[in-house]
């Protein structure tokens, strides 16, 4: 049976002033798909994760997706927060309720089991009553998953989520994302620079230089003569890093 594509761009350009940061991409995401966005810096993945997403505007093409498809963000995150923040867990995962809500902002007997449930889904429901600020790299980053989460999105768009995270912890954030993906059914989009960390998970790769430059399988992309290069590359750096931690 063919899957069903819950959100489908055609000839997406998005430009600052003169300058084309997104040109003339087009590709659709499937229901399960796992899909790995890469490219070089500056080519255009985090452009077109925030017009998909509805942050900015483009201006030629289509974006469509069917007003049940939900979408939760978990936006990149490169530092520990301060070690003083003062919400707690518990409250951090329910803003990803909240921030849908009007005035009065209050979280239903539900909705508090909601966020409970993808505590404990995490298997940081221990940590529920802790600051934050004074969680490790990896917790803070269970738990800002848990807050995209909590609404039950159909697709799940992160952006460099491991890139604060050493070896051991990134597998195991990858190993989360492979169970809501496979178990759950999460549709995953995930822009990345650990292609060779994600490889194992993911079904899709996208390779952005502006244009979309190559949507096939993992191994297709490493078996690609014009893009062999950039993955021996990163492979390299991805072993030196692990040599240094």
């Amino acid at each position: 049976m063919d899957k069903q594509s819950l959100l489908s761009l055609q000839d997406l350009t998005v430009k600052y002033h003169s300058f084309t940061a997104v040109s003339s991409v087009s590709f659709d995401v499937y229901e399960r798909d796992f899909i790995a966005i890469i490219g070089a810096n500056g080519s255009g993945k985090t452009t077109l994760i925030k017009t998909i997403l509805g942050l900015l505007h483009y201006q030629k093409g289509t974006i469509e997706k069917n007003d049940d498809v939900t979408v939760g963000y978990l936006p990149q995150h490169t530092m520990a927060l301060d070690r003083f923040f003062p919400a707690t867990v518990d409250e951090v995962v329910g803003m990803g309720l909240l921030s849908t809500k009007r005035f009065p902002k209050r979280l239903s007997k539900q909705e508090k089991q909601n966020v409970q449930d993808v505590l404990h889904m995490l298997n940081i429901k221990a940590l529920v009553h802790k600051r934050i600020g004074a969680l490790s790299g990896g917790q803070q980053q269970r738990v800002l998953l848990a807050r995209a989460l909590v609404s039950n999105p159909d697709i799940l768009i992160l952006d460099e989520p491991t890139s604060a995270l050493d070896h051991s912890m990134r597998k195991q954030f990858f190993d989360i994302l492979k169970h809501l993906n496979k178990s759950h059914g999460v549709t995953i989009i995930l822009v990345t620079h650990d292609i060779v960390s994600a490889g194992d998970y993911i079904n899709r790769v996208l390779y952005l230089d502006q244009k979309l430059m190559f949507d096939g399988t993992f191994n297709q992309f490493c078996e690609h003569q014009e893009l062999s290069p950039f993955i021996h590359t990163h492979s390299l750096r991805q072993e030196k890093a692990g040599e240094q931690s």
